[in-house]
């Protein structure tokens, strides 16, 4: 009797049926999965806050340059179940990568050559600033366990009107968008114009609709955009479009896996692509390209040169007045809405290259250092990450595309700056959703209309 009453107390449901036993087990362990988290997340919060306040030297340098690589490592991981972050955070990661490689744990063939700055308080300051910035959207991006599939549904919107209105300009680009002035050396040879065809390609695809016709014409011109790119020997524009093919065309191919292998492969192409262009010549063998990958270990040159200018903007800010960054910061805020190319002021490295030689780019955080310090870089990458997760956990189709465009112009916003994000990625797609949705309001109008006058 006593035996058979301790069995039944033993068993799970003594208290509780077993559909509470079995809800009781999965919240202990979500429970348990939340407690580990927000101890990884003190324990990451720690370490970056004792890492940032630390004072520059070769050494503490070297450390937060692997602190980086780890932090870099945790984000792709968090963001494995959500393609479109899980390619946001990889980039990243390998840019994070090549700069703590190529500039603080050795000198390869891909390192930044230039030395005017990279003393270990620019380089110290600097590489905290990425530091901070990629912890922030660590510890801040919501991550969702839900496959991308589930959160990406078809949403598109079947418009021919405003389809090949968008076709025409993207052909138009196409013919005047590049600058041919000899492929002695290479110089970069597209035009802000053609920068910013990554948009109309993605506005394109939405209002196609599933129409197979319309999406084979789309693909066959992103290939001839592609194709021009390399030619020219561009990366990052072909790169942002080969990402939009990724998130469009190929989605439901891929996975994290899938991804990781073509970046792989894309290294290669892009190796080639830099020996190609260096002479631009067609005869570069494979076992060059194989031997300056590996000799270079994997780096990225880039992302060593544009850290390079990151410290051009650390060196500046330390010089000038705070009269000049706040001017220079002011004139940032109205290029958002009107555009750089004639302001200068508005762009730090610009700004830097008065006072320090760098060949452009800038990592996005030291942007903010160079206009507020660590304040200021604290404040924008809170913002990054609460307009990431915003545009990435809405089901409008005006936030999808948002999202999707900050994604695909990744490589470009991470490494060129701040105003390639809040204009390229988000204001300039705005202006673009909402007048093409007037156009789609209208042809549907005066379609509706027709059909009533029929009747």
């Amino acid at each position: 009797m006593m035996e058979s009453l301790r069995g039944e107390l033993m068993q799970p449901n003594a208290y509780v049926n077993s559909d509470n036993w079995n809800r009781y087990q999965n919240n202990s362990g979500i429970f348990t999965l939340r407690l580990s988290q927000l101890l990884l997340y003190l324990v990451t919060a720690t370490i970056t806050t004792l890492l940032t306040l630390s004072e520059p030297t070769v050494w503490s340098n070297k450390l937060v340059a692997g602190w980086l690589v780890c932090i870099s490592v945790l984000l792709v991981l968090k963001t494995r179940n959500n393609l479109p972050m899980f390619i946001l955070s990889a980039f990243i990661a390998y840019v994070n990568y090549s700069i703590a490689v190529g500039e603080f744990f050795t000198t390869v063939l891909t390192s930044c050559p230039l030395t005017e700055v990279s003393d270990p308080m620019n380089y110290g300051i600097a590489i905290r600033c990425i530091l901070l910035f990629t912890t922030i959207l660590f510890l801040f991006y919501k991550a969702s366990f839900h496959p991308v599939s589930d959160q990406y549904s078809e949403f598109l919107a079947r418009n021919d009107v405003a389809f090949y209105a968008l076709i025409v300009v993207l052909l138009y680009f196409f013919f005047t968008g590049v600058n041919d002035i000899g492929r002695i050396s290479y110089t970069v040879a597209i035009t802000p114009a053609y920068e910013y065809s990554r948009v109309f390609f993605l506005f394109a695809f939405y209002f196609s609709g599933k129409s197979k016709f319309n999406r084979s014409i789309l693909l066959l011109l992103t290939g001839m955009y592609i194709l021009q790119d390399l030619y020219y020997g561009g990366r990052v524009t072909s790169l942002q479009l080969l990402i939009f093919l990724v998130l469009t065309y190929f989605r439901d191919y891929m996975t994290p896996l899938r991804v990781t292998v073509l970046g792989v492969i894309g290294l290669f192409l892009f190796a080639w692509v830099g020996a190609y262009r260096s002479s631009y010549s067609l005869s570069v063998p494979l076992s060059l390209i194989i031997t300056v990958i590996f000799g270079s270990l994997f780096v990225f040159d880039t992302a060593t040169y544009s850290f390079y200018a990151s410290a051009t903007h650390v060196a500046t800010a330390n010089i000038i007045g705070y009269d000049n960054k706040m001017r220079s910061f002011a004139q940032f805020l109205i290029s958002i809405f009107t555009g750089a190319s004639s302001n200068k002021l508005a762009d730090a490295t610009s700004f830097s290259n008065q006072y320090f030689r760098n060949v452009g780019g800038g990592i996005i955080a030291t942007h903010f250092y160079f206009w507020g310090s660590w304040l200021l870089v604290i404040l924008a990458s809170f913002a990054i990450v609460w307009i990431i997760n915003k545009t990435s956990g809405s089901n409008s189709p005006y936030s999808k595309l948002i999202f999707l465009s900050i994604v695909i112009s990744t490589p470009r916003w991470y490494l060129y700056g701040p105003l390639v994000f809040f204009r390229g990625a988000i204001f300039v797609p705005s202006v673009l959703y909402f007048i093409l949705s007037l156009i789609r309001l209208m042809t549907v109008n005066v379609s509706g209309n027709s059909i009533t006058k029929n009747k």
